[in-house]
Formats: structure tokens, sequence, C-alpha cells
């Protein structure tokens, strides 16, 4: 249930207490460590490292702001205004838990992000008015990428990667910078710096409501045609989360997914407006695209500049975006309709160096209308958008609140083929094709207080399966989940997760009807003891059985994760983890803790054991340095990695430095 939470997280802003940053992060991770998920999960983490310094309070915020927040659905703001109307103050999370939708398990997610305070902006904590962070980071040995120097696969730049934030907040102004270079990058590409995003944001109270200037990303409606991403497996659309126009200042690390111009957004009566204005330079691939023509299909979403090749793919083309958005707020009802479009163009040096037939402008038209209609225990919701040839995208659910005890929802999504959203996060699964139809449908049981019980299914077709790719075009997943809280010290959690599906044949491979047949079985087990407040137990075990028309495969993973507070202002925590997974396509994920901002899952295939360290030492008030390493040794092998990214040895070496000053 924790996966339909998470677009809600991504829209909201603040910082401090990095234990409970770590507790939100994991606890968010734990729901996404088996998709693989990694576009905008660095934003995600941001956001809630941001808000812990800064609650929302759920005193003082009017409609508007709790809507606009992201952080309910709006038959849940509907909720909250009422019960401030009839009763006055929440005095604490658990009279906020009387609320329809608000379960315990929702609640317990949120409640660093929430205040309880009687007093406006008095939350009783620091608030830092800049930030800067600085963070370097490797991996030994270096790959053969940086030794083969008489290949064109040679990286340019060093092993190191470089990424440093800057951050400031003064009354109404907001403003960021980032810049980035990834391993095997040069600090500068074309008399640019390698990866530069910044923003600076104006909130005001009446009238222009937000306005940014630079890097920011959007969210339309329900998130058909602009969305901020996680719409995961098994849940086919978020159910929480604002239905309207909203936008996110931008300067992290995601070198794609984002816009670059103005945005500015007004709110009059009952009535809200937006309009926005980009331009950015695009990387193209011609490898991948087929026989399309069209530059949207060729955008290379890695963003890696190491190669003589990648660097040559740098800016070849530029994107033009610009669009509007009219929002009405009723009682118990909203509605919306948005307009948007897009043009991709050679820039100077795509044209001097591509061949002419693609010297031509593509132009990407979207309309979407949204409607949500909610009471005290329901919502209904959908939104409807059409794009290129006027082929349309549809999606809609309802959220049903039957009593404390039990909650319902479902969500249907349908595309024609050739329908593509204006991000590449709104319409598709993850990392999975584009253009996923399907049902989703679950609920939630909780038959009593410290018990929760999860259950909830997905079918999906992927329509835009291409023949020469393996696509799936065929899928259902099963996941049950139960958890039960010994004490409030002690928490356990048993998961099942039941995947199955249908592969397209490779062209490689002789053309016939019959599909390969994939069914993957995973057991999650989880304890958490918290024994006092400075020493935290964490244990894992996750099994996993793939059956196909291969030979069938059983993997497993454990892991062991300590955290100690030895000292006030120093945290520690150390994790063992041993994995054999002999499959690729068995592979398990799982979140890896780390230094502030990073949220990395990465995937666990092979033989072999990890040893991690991490490590946060407060020196001043304004001071805290942060490390990260980690060990890796796999059996049975001689090389690591893939690709231009293999190196020698069956160990590797994770080193991560970063430093933070409070301004």
């Amino acid at each position: 249930m924790k996966r339909k939470f998470l677009i809600i997280l991504i829209t909201l802003c603040s910082l401090e207490s990095f234990c409970q940053e770590e507790d939100v992060l994991r606890e968010i991770a734990e729901a996404l460590s088996d998709n693989g998920i990694s576009a905008g999960s660095e934003m995600l983490a941001e956001s809630i490292g941001e808000l812990l310094s800064a609650p929302l309070q759920i005193n003082h915020c009017d409609e508007t702001q709790l809507s606009n927040s992201g952080l309910f659905s709006p038959y849940q703001v509907h909720g909250i205004i009422g019960y401030r109307q009839k009763y006055g103050p929440f005095f604490s999370l658990y009279e906020l838990a009387s609320i329809p939708g608000l379960n315990k398990e929702l609640l317990e997610l949120i409640a660093p992000l929430i205040s309880f305070s009687f007093e406006k902006n008095n939350t009783g904590r620091r608030f830092a008015d800049g930030l800067i962070l600085s963070n370097v980071s490797a991996k030994l040995p270096v790959s053969h990428a940086y030794r083969n120097r008489d290949t064109t696969a040679v990286y340019a730049g060093h092993p190191f990667k470089s990424l440093t934030r800057i951050r400031y907040k003064k009354g109404s102004i907001n403003a960021g910078l980032a810049i980035e270079k990834d391993p095997g990058e040069l600090w500068f590409n074309k008399n640019k710096p390698e990866h530069l995003t910044g923003y600076v944001e104006y909130n005001a109270g009446r009238g222009i409501r937000k306005m940014i200037l630079g890097n920011y990303r959007l969210h339309r409606g329900v998130g058909l045609v602009h969305g901020l991403g996680f719409h995961t497996r098994g849940k086919g659309i978020n159910l929480n989360g604002y239905r309207n126009a909203y936008a996110k200042p931008f300067a992290s690390s995601m070198e794609y997914d984002y816009y670059r111009g103005m945005y500015a957004q007004g709110q009059f009566g009952n009535y809200s407006i937006d309009f926005f204005i980009s331009h950015k330079p695009e990387d193209i691939s011609f490898h991948h695209a087929g026989n399309s023509t069209s530059l949207f299909d060729r955008i290379r979403r890695t963003g890696l500049h190491r190669t003589k090749n990648e660097c040559k793919g740098a800016g070849l083309a530029n994107q033009l975006s610009g669009g509007f958005s009219v929002n009405r707020s009723g009682r118990q009802w909203n509605t919306g309709i948005s307009g948007t479009f897009s043009s991709m163009y050679l820039s100077k040096t795509g044209k001097d160096s591509l061949d002419t037939i693609l010297n031509m402008t593509t132009i990407r038209p979207g309309i979407s209308v949204y409607t949500v209609n909610f009471g005290s225990w329901y919502e209904f919701f959908g939104e409807a958008a059409t794009g290129h040839e006027l082929n349309f995208g549809v999606m809609l659910g309802g959220n049903l609140e039957i009593n404390p005890a039990i909650a319902c929802y479902f969500s249907i999504r349908t595309f024609q083929p050739g329908y593509s959203g204006h991000t590449p996060s709104v319409y598709g699964e993850g990392n999975d094709p584009e253009n996923i139809r399907g049902f989703n449908a679950g609920i939630r049981i909780t038959p009593f207080k410290f018990a929760r019980l999860s259950m909830d299914t997905d079918i999906s077709r992927n329509i835009n399966a291409l023949a020469h790719h393996a696509h799936p075009f065929f899928r259902m997943y099963h996941n049950l989940t139960f958890k039960y809280d010994l004490s409030q010290d002690i928490k356990t959690e048993i998961q099942l997760k039941i995947r199955s599906g249908e592969q397209y044949r490779t062209t490689e491979e002789p053309v016939c009807s019959q599909c390969n047949l994939n069914r993957k079985q995973m057991f999650r087990f989880r304890y958490d003891h918290r024994i006092t407040d400075q020493f935290n137990v964490s244990f894992k075990w996750i099994s996993s059985f793939l059956k196909n028309s291969k030979p069938s495969d059983h993997g497993y993973l454990f892991s062991q994760t300590y955290r100690i507070s030895p000292a006030k202002k120093v945290t520690l925590t150390l994790r063992f983890l041993a994995f054999n997974v002999t499959a690729w396509e068995n592979r398990i994920y799982l979140y890896e803790p780390g230094v502030r901002y990073s949220f990395l899952f990465p995937a666990w295939y092979g033989k072999g054991t990890q040893n991690l360290l991490v490590c946060r030492f407060k020196l001043t008030d304004w001071l805290t340095i942060r490390g990260k390493a980690g060990w890796k040794n796999y059996a049975h092998q001689f090389t690591t990695g893939s690709g231009n990214d293999i190196r020698p040895g069956n160990r590797v070496l994770d080193l991560e430095l970063q430093l933070q000053a409070d301004l």
C-alpha cells in the first residue's frame, strides 16, 4: 500500500533529523525495492529530507494549501477541513486517524512530515536558511574503459563522481543549484558544465501563488500527460495525492524529464490557472528508434557523456514546450483542462552532423481533461487525454473507505498504440515499456489495532511491444502483505508476490504464435526491533522462485542491519548481506543505505556477499560529514560489471564522502 504514497512525497519541501529521514526513506524504499525504479528517486529523497525541517502545519493550512501539498487526496482534504470546522484543531496523530481514508499505515509513514502546532510557523525546529552539500564517490577497481586507451569505448574523464548542491531560502524566495559530473565524464562538455540545473522560486499568498524561473517538473491532473513518476506495478495509478496542476522546482542530478524556463500559478477564488514555457537541449541517439523520423523517439535518456560517441550525441536537438491549465474546485469535486505542446528540432550542431532527412521539426500536442468527485468515505477520479494524430489515453479509478477496518480501491488505464505523454514517467510503469494497458484492484483490512493485511492484483498488457524486442505483452501481479506490530518497538512484515507474464519472441528466434511464459514468486520476511533509542536491529529474508521454459531458478537474499548512535552527534549503520541468484530474470532488488539524498536499490544477481558501513558525524551545529564504504565479494567470478564497465577481479569497493554545511 505504501507505493501509492510515493507521488505524494515528491511534491513537498525542507531538512533535519537524519535518523528520521532514514526511517521514512527506508519504509518507502521497501515498497519499491523489487521494482528496480531509479528515475525520480533522488528527488523523492530530497523532498523527504527537506520536509522534515518544515513539516506541514495541519492546523493552519487552508484547503488550497492542503491540496497543493500533495500529501492528501481531495476527499481526505475535505475530511480534514470539515473536522477542523466542527471540532477545532487537531491535537495528535491519533485524532487525525479518525478522518476517512487516513489509515494507521499512511499516518505512521508521514508522521515526521506533519506538525500539530497551535501557533503558525512554530514547529519547535531550527530552520536552516541555506545548505551546501558536496559529494565525491568512486568504485574500485576502475573499469577497463579507463585502461584501454586504444578503443573507441574509452572514457574521457576520471573515474570519480562529483555532485554539489546549493540551496537558499529567504522569506518568499527559494533558490537552488546542482552541478554534477558522472564517472568517466569531463567537467565540461562543449564549453558547458557537464550537468547544471537550478531555479529561483517565488511563493505568494494571493493572486500569483507561485512563480519559478529555471528548472522544474510538472504534474497535471491524474498525471496522464505530465506527471512526477512512480506509477509502479501493482498500482496502475497512485490513489492519493493531488488532482490539479502543480510544479516542483528542480535542482537535482537526474539529466532528463524536467523543463527549463518559466512556470506561474495563480489562484482566483475557486479557480487556479497555470502556464509554462520551456526550452532545453536534448541528447539524440540513432541506433534504437527503428525507421521512425520522429525526434521524440530518438531522445537518449541516460544523460551520460563518457565515450566519444556519447559526447557527440549531446545537445543535437532542442525541445520547445509550453502549455496552460485551468482548474475549478468545488465543495466535493475538482475538475480541470490543460493544453500542452512540445516541438523538437535539430540544433545547429545536429544539422551540421546528421542526415538531411532528419532536418525536420517534430510537434507533439496534448489536451487532457480530468475530474474527481469525493465525499467522506469515497473518491472517484478520471482523466482523458489526446495527442498526436488524435490518439488517446484514459485513466480512471476510485477509493472507498467502507469502514475503519476495510478499504478498497481500483484503477483502469487504457491507451491507443500511438499515444504518448510528454514526460517519460507518466504513462509507463517504472522502467517497463511505455503504454501499459491494465486493471488494478486491491483491498486493505485492519482486523485489529496492530495488524494490517493488504491484497492487490494488477493485470496489464503492453500494446506497443515491437517484434524485435522481447517485451512482455501480458502480465499479472499479485501482492499479499501482512504486517504485525508486536509492540511500538517490534515490527514484522510478511509479503508474497506472484508475477506471471508472456513475452514476445525476438527476431533471432523462429516466428511463432507461441510465447514464453514466465512466473515469478517472491517471499519476503522483515523483522525490525528498536532495542533502545540508540540501537536498532533489522533482519530481512527474501526468496525468489522463477519458472519458465528455461530451467527454473531459486534465488535468495539475506541481510542484517544494525543502526547505532553511540553519541548524540554520531550515527553508524552497518549491514551484512548474502545473495545467491543464478538467473538475471530472477534478480532481487533491495534498498541500500547511503548518505543524505541517496536513494539506491540495486539489483542483486550472482553469488556473493556485501559488507556496508555508513557513518554520520555532526562536527558542529552547521557542519556534518557523512561517509559510505561498501565491499562486495562475488564467488566464482573473475570480473564484475558489464559492457564498458567490466572490472577485473571479483571484488568491488564503493566509496562516498559527503560534506554538508548549513548556512
